[in-house]
């Protein structure tokens, strides 16, 4: 995201700041080509989800989980998901094929859009800044672009990322699939091992590829918006829409207060209109990022790519030595039929809920 994402004079609609308290969380462009390598001999995986070593997209070191319905790609390389499909359906997430198996082990000052999901571990207003001295982008490396450990888990794989100094943390995440089912289980947490407290939070970025349309929760039809949107910005009953500029990258994002913890978009798949929910558990009276919000959405330029980002945020934490700031998070690919596609997200949610139990 360049920092025209982020214009120096931000518009926020009426009654949208939360500045509450909340105790610490312990112990608690297109759809991108592809070919597989050699693979190698299954190491962890249930009879119905296989886990296998790859080669993806001049990767050679990727991690690939399937089931019958799906199947998720890790690239521990770039610390990040790089592909997640139907069977038989194309690449939900964006790629930019110009950036296709290189790496970056060095901290150049200089965002990769590589795409596909990661997490970064603190707000991008002030805190970027703060915690990497450059002038609010780009994103803190290695969490964005640097390389991973990465090892096989039942169903899964457990991704370890690289120990920053100037958070003194490191964050774990674990990717497990459903047996059967498009349905990504997602344990992820910062933990914090030394030095003075930092201010965290769990922050993923979904780089999804051209989907029909991007929503958020909207029940109380209230939402921040960043930058001039030319009437790009959608409300309906239950949710809020953002299109897609051709020059100007938007962003909107809405607070945790009567919404639901979700953000979803809608695609074509292989047998109909599908939508991909990602979900994650609200904390009452927590403090959220970007002045109290949980979940965000980004359109890039048309003139640049088309992707949009679903963004998930967990509470902003100052996390001391010892702690960790957990925040699970579910994917879900759903069946779309009609267009009542806040009820359609708002049940995906429910059970997604009842998954992180």
């Amino acid at each position: 995201m360049p920092d025209s994402r982020w214009p120096g004079n931000q518009h926020y609609t009426p009654h949208m700041r939360i500045c509450c308290l909340i105790g610490l969380m312990l112990v608690v462009a297109r759809f991108g080509s592809y070919a597989w390598a050699e693979e190698a001999k299954p190491d962890a995986a249930s009879q119905s989800v296989t886990v296998e070593r790859v080669a993806y997209n001049g990767w050679p070191e990727a991690w690939r989980i399937r089931n019958a319905s799906c199947e998720l790609v890790v690239v521990p390389a770039v610390t990040r998901v790089m592909r997640f499909a139907l069977a038989g359906g194309q690449n939900l997430l964006w790629e930019d094929p110009a950036l296709a198996g290189k790496t970056f082990p060095a901290d150049d000052g200089t965002w990769h859009n590589i795409g596909g999901e990661k997490l970064w571990p603190t707000q991008q207003k002030d805190l970027f800044k703060k915690y990497t001295g450059h002038d609010g982008w780009p994103p803190p490396w290695p969490w964005d672009a640097g390389a991973s450990r990465a090892e096989p888990i039942p169903n899964g794989v457990r991704l370890v990322l690289p120990h920053d100094k100037r958070f003194g943390a490191h964050a774990v995440r674990e990717f497990t699939l459903d047996e059967k089912r498009p349905i990504v289980h997602v344990r992820q947490w910062i933990e914090k091992t030394e030095g003075p407290p930092a201010e965290v939070t769990v922050w993923t970025v979904c780089q999804v590829n051209d989907p029909i349309l991007s929503l958020l929760p909207c029940a109380d039809g209230k939402f921040v918006a960043w930058g001039s949107h030319s009437g790009l910005i959608e409300t309906k009953p239950g949710y809020v829409i953002l299109g897609r500029d051709a020059k100007e990258g938007l962003k909107i994002g809405v607070t945790p207060a009567g919404q639901n913890g979700w953000v979803a978009s809608v695609f074509n798949g292989p047998a109909g209109k599908v939508m991909l929910v990602q979900s994650h558990r609200l904390v009452d009276g927590a403090k959220y990022p970007d002045d109290g919000l949980q979940a965000e959405l980004y359109t890039s330029p048309k003139s640049v790519a088309f992707y949009t980002e679903m963004e998930l945020l967990s509470p902003l934490v100052a996390l001391k030595p010892g702690e960790r700031l957990e925040d699970a998070r579910v994917w879900q690919v759903v069946p779309v039929e009609g267009d009542d596609y806040a009820n359609i997200a708002s049940r995906a949610h429910a059970q997604a809920l009842a998954r992180l139990k």
